[in-house]
């Protein structure tokens, strides 16, 4: 009895499984049947939050991500979401893309932003989530006072093995055609394209943190030197003892490597409009050269904060990647993981 009653079990799950794909299949050819009967993304209507206000200026850019020499073209059933923070902290205004050209036009008042990144899927890849890749940018930009229009630039990223490489490009006219499409009568926009740091501090070259040159252990999560203080804890941000920590790592065994420190400000995003993520934002302090593996910051941070810090090693002109970690949390429900997350802390509410 026992073995038919298994073999009844796993015959009704199959079913079960069979009924979900044969329901979700039907819903997604229903989907694409009305999206073919309305038509495609009309890109000349100007959505609700696309209308500037009084005082705004509408902001003028493209996002383009490319897998393996390939565009992604967005769409209604594969966007892409851009996350752009004021004076690159606090929390980033996100807005979805559609277009399959990559256009996006934000309305935004006067002053400093960051476009800190964007999260997409990669065009190959049909089972992965709603927009499950996501990209730290980090471009800087200034919307000017006193126009009616910017043109930033291009955001290219484009995916490599192990990563992802950021970009600006001038695609001006390109700007200016999508723009007097959407907006027809207008003024061709200004031009103020975004900057990206390309580097962080002096160096002739680099070199992986694991190679054997830097004596590093490289074991288990961690990608380069081992933090010991504030302590990692996967995807959250413990809190430090006071608004002025002092960072500790596990050293070198390798005689003359020196040390360079990096804080940044943590910038929360939310990929599907719901829940909290963070990217790095606007750096808070950088220090190289350091022959101890700890450093203390040279003024109080801001209490009830949250930061992201790492290291990285450096010698004769050479420096290492920055230190990162990544990790896997199995729960009965779901599962958590991170790669290449830089680490995070966050500071207590009032300064001792």
């Amino acid at each position: 009895m026992n073995g038919v009653a298994k073999r009844r079990d796993g015959a009704f799950f199959f079913i079960r499984i069979a009924c979900i794909w044969h329901y979700q299949s039907a819903l997604v050819l229903t989907l694409i049947g009305l999206a073919f009967l309305s038509g495609c993304v009309d890109t000349t209507t100007v959505r609700p939050d696309e209308v500037s206000a009084a005082g705004q200026v509408v902001v003028v850019g493209r996002l383009r991500v490319l897998h393996e020499g390939e565009d992604n073209e967005w769409s209604l059933f594969r966007p892409a979401r851009i996350y752009i923070a004021r004076d690159g902290k606090g929390k980033a205004a996100s807005r979805e893309l559609m277009r399959s050209d990559g256009m996006f036009f934000l309305p935004l008042e006067p002053g400093e932003y960051m476009f800190v990144g964007a999260s997409f899927n990669n065009p190959k890849s049909w089972s992965e989530g709603q927009l499950a890749r996501t990209s730290r940018v980090g471009a800087r930009f200034t919307v000017p006072q006193g126009v009616e229009s910017v043109y930033i630039g291009t955001v290219k990223i484009e995916a490599l093995e192990g990563g992802y490489i950021q970009s600006i490009d001038d695609d001006y006219e390109m700007g200016i055609a999508a723009y007097l499409e959407k907006y027809p009568g207008r003024d061709n926009p200004s031009l103020a394209l975004m900057e990206v740091d390309r580097r962080i501090g002096s160096y002739n070259r680099m070199q992986a943190a694991c190679s054997a040159a830097w004596g590093v252990k490289c074991e288990g999560k961690y990608g380069g030197l081992t933090p010991t203080y504030p302590p990692v804890e996967t995807n959250n941000f413990p809190v430090v003892s006071d608004v002025q920590p002092t960072f500790t790592w596990e050293p070198s065994t390798t005689q003359g490597v020196l040390y360079d420190f990096v804080l940044y400000r943590a910038v929360s995003y939310s990929p599907l409009g719901i829940g909290g993520k963070y990217l790095p934002g606007k750096v808070v302090e950088y220090s190289q050269g350091l022959t101890d593996p700890t450093y203390q910051p040279s003024k109080p941070l801001e209490p009830d904060q949250k930061y992201f810090w790492s290291i990285r090693l450096r010698r004769d002109g050479i420096v290492s990647n920055w230190s990162r970690f990544s990790y896997f949390n199995f729960m009965i429900f779901a599962y958590t993981s991170g790669h290449s997350s830089w680490f995070g802390f966050a500071t207590p509410e009032k300064a001792k």
